[in-house]
């Protein structure tokens, strides 16, 4: 289950997701095609620009950066990697670490 919502339950949040226009990056600590076949079914996945899925933590680090990517129409990992933003977000994500 992400922190925002879960990819293989209910459709509302999918719903509410497709009515914004946002790129949505999927995230998941662990890689779900290794995993059971029911979590392997996302109802978020057809509307996301792309999934992030099997880095533990680190998929957290590559989500923010893609998301920010893809807000601000960069498309290529250059500007980011020195962005203060980027750079709070990833300590705060590497302080707390993989939820438990």
């Amino acid at each position: 289950m992400s922190s925002i919502v879960t990819t293989t339950g209910q459709s509302s949040p999918r719903d509410a997701l497709a009515a914004v226009d946002i790129p949505i990056v999927e995230v998941h600590l662990s890689n779900i095609y290794q995993r059971e076949e029911f979590r392997q079914r996302s109802l978020t996945a057809p509307i996301a620009k792309g999934i992030i899925s099997g880095f533990g933590v680190n998929s957290y680090l590559l989500g923010v950066r893609a998301a920010i990517e893809q807000i601000s129409g960069m498309g290529v990992a250059s500007n980011w990697i020195n962005d203060p933003l980027v750079e709070s977000i990833e300590n705060e994500i590497l302080r707390y670490g993989s939820p438990r």
